[in-house]
């Protein structure tokens, strides 16, 4: 056997076999289900939504229908009981899945749904407590229709999240179709800039998220096709954060096809450290480019079919993929190499119908390889081994198109890897795998890579310093070396203001408090960004701990960075998905803090740091 994909450090491995008898229809199938599961809800193509949405510790499940005749949300606890108050029945249908976040830095986690309806055309973006409340501002609507599920992002480090989602116009109801891309802040309001209008382009892709240049800001990537070229070609978007083009033109690169919802995946192919798009199309063809929107050799590689949801990179936490998997609508699916060759013995078929989902990568059977829950079809429900043989008691028989996703957890708490899966059959399953429920045994686990959608493999979370929930003992002061935003320092009167500039020791208790969350079950290093006017490279004295108990510490890296700042690694500890709390305690020593970092990457990602004024 040959290995493609590794995690450093840890167990798992992603391993293709070079042989092996593949079994697409015959054998035993036996696959559990937790107790109270399924329950009957309504059809779906897209994915249930996980989180936990009351922080008692214990996740509950969000699922809709997609019919737009007859639409309903409802929500579930881990035994499958019915939340109080739920289903309920919006004005549009729920567009794929849904983005469960903290959108007011409220310590709550919201649900975000996409929710548009056709007739009149209109955009309704709803974000519901667990008891079916929405905060001030929300829902947001919008005189055009929103085709995909929102991404969300703190674009300007205030630790408040922003919304992202394109809208477009009535098709053929105008002389020009035409689109929108929206920033929509935490109460509502539409961001300083946007939205900004895209004439003749139908946009109806998601907004992927990641810092393409690796400069310290995101950027947003999209794309479209053209309406009126009965969508015969495509053109993928890069944006600063601000609007303004990331490339010379604002077309980044052009495609065969137009690019639709849900096509778009950003992971390391090449080893510069710098990220590559990979992009699906309306052909069979799977592209990828680098940030200057060259295609990267060996792309596109040979094809399978129509690929229709983002492909899944493996393995790329410390550098290049090792695997690409995707499904197509052909009933195909391949696992690629970085360069765009198939690995032996992929591309295979499965069943009688096409895939329409996006596979999840992790351990399904318990054993030292990961697996590839692929999805559903017609009449299967599929887990498959590496070398393309089921996962022992797989596929599920269904009898039906299933063209769901899935969404990985571990509803009953007990350690193994559950499949959260709504399919066209009505029902809302909960499969129980011996797979091991451990962060470093996924890979991919649910749509888009994570909660909020990025589309990204790696997350690069900044915090401006001075965004902090709660400061005790510190003050915001201007300083134009910090790139036109504040830094944090102890709090001045006359005896420690005279301490600010010296080494005396600073006897009085001082505290921050962040309230931050992450989209992710990863490991995350924590950096800090410190001034120093000297030559010292001394580490700053602080104590951090996070959700009161976990002291993060054992950090040493140094990384250099502009004018007098230098960043400091704090140190690297697993977070699950959801809200935290962050405490900096009483430093010894003066200290002048500018930016913070939470990064799912084990290398420091920032390789052309630039000023990054909001």
């Amino acid at each position: 056997m040959r290995a493609a994909v590794r995690r450093a450090k840890v167990s798992a491995r992603f391993l293709v076999l070079l042989g092996g008898c593949i079994a697409t229809g015959t054998g035993a199938f036996a696959v559990n289900e937790n107790e109270g599961w399924p329950v009957y809800f309504a059809p779906t193509a897209g994915a249930p939504a996980v989180a936990d949405l009351d922080r008692d510790g214990h996740a509950e499940v969000i699922a809709a229908s997609h019919y737009e005749q007859d639409p309903w949300i409802g929500m579930w606890d881990r035994h499958g009981n019915p939340l109080p108050g739920w289903p309920i029945q919006p004005l549009g249908p729920v567009d794929r899945t849904f983005t469960p976040c903290d959108i007011d830095n409220d310590g709550i986690v919201e649900v975000l749904a996409n929710t548009s309806r056709r007739g009149p055309w209109e955009g309704i973006i709803h974000a519901y407590y667990i008891d079916t409340t929405e905060p001030p501002g929300w829902p947001l609507r919008f005189p055009w229709f929103s085709v995909p599920t929102p991404t969300v992002h703190d674009l300007d480090g205030d630790g408040r999240l922003e919304t992202l989602l394109a809208t477009v116009n009535e098709i053929q109801q105008t002389p020009i179709d035409s689109s929108r891309v929206h920033v929509i802040l935490a109460d509502g309001r539409e961001a300083a800039g946007w939205p900004i209008l895209f004439e003749d382009m139908i946009i109806e892709s998601e907004i992927a998220i990641a810092d393409l240049d690796l400069d310290g800001d995101m950027e947003l990537i999209f794309g479209g096709g053209r309406y009126s070229e009965f969508y015969s070609s495509g053109w993928l978007y890069a944006l600063h954060h601000d609007g303004t083009p990331f490339a010379a033109d604002t077309v980044l690169a052009q495609v065969d096809r137009a690019i639709g919802p849900y096509r778009i995946g950003i992971a390391n192919l090449r080893g510069d450290r710098r990220p590559e798009i990979m992009v699906t199309c309306a052909r069979s063809h799977l592209h990828a480019f680098s940030v200057d929107g060259q295609p990267i050799d060996g792309w596109p590689p040979p094809g399978i079919g129509a690929v229709e949801k983002m492909p899944v990179a493996i393995n790329a936490i410390d550098g290049v993929a090792q695997a690409i998997v995707v499904t197509a609508y052909s009933g195909n699916v391949a696992i690629y190499d970085p360069h765009g060759e198939f690995y032996y013995p992929w591309p295979l078929g499965y069943g009688s119908g096409g895939f329409q989902c996006q596979p999840l990568v992790a351990d399904l059977d318990g054993d030292i390889d990961l697996e590839i829950f692929a999805g559903g079809n017609k009449p299967y429900i599929w887990a498959l081994e590496q070398d393309g043989s089921n996962v022992e008691g797989w596929p599920y028989f269904s009898g039906i198109s299933n063209f769901g996703t899935g969404t990985l957890a571990d509803l009953d708490e007990d350690g193994d890897t559950d499949i959260v899966f709504q399919g066209y059959d009505a029902k809302i399953h909960v499969f129980d795998t011996p797979g091991k429920w451990d962060y470093k045994r996924i890979e991919c686990g649910t749509w888009l890579y994570d909660n909020w959608h990025t589309g990204a493999y790696h997350k690069d979370l900044y915090r401006e310093a001075e965004s902090a929930n709660n400061m005790i003992g510190f003050e915001t002061v201007a300083d134009t070396s910090a790139w036109g935003h504040g830094a944090i320092r102890f709090a001045a009167n006359e005896t420690r203001a005279k301490a600010i500039t010296s080494t005396t020791e600073i006897k009085a208790p001082a505290t921050l408090y962040y309230r931050t969350e992450v989209p992710v079950w990863e490991e995350y290093s924590l950096w800090v960004r410190i001034r120093r006017d000297d030559a010292s490279k001394a580490r700053p004295d602080l104590a951090i701990e996070i959700d009161g108990d976990k002291r993060v510490g054992g950090g040493h890296r140094v990384a250099g960075s502009p004018g007098p700042w230098v960043w400091f690694e704090i140190g690297r500890l697993p977070l699950k998905a959801g809200v935290h709390d962050l405490r900096v305690r009483a430093p010894k020593l003066p200290v002048v803090i500018d930016r913070w970092l939470l990064t799912t990457r084990t290398r420091f990602p920032l390789l052309d740091e630039r000023p990054h004024a909001w």
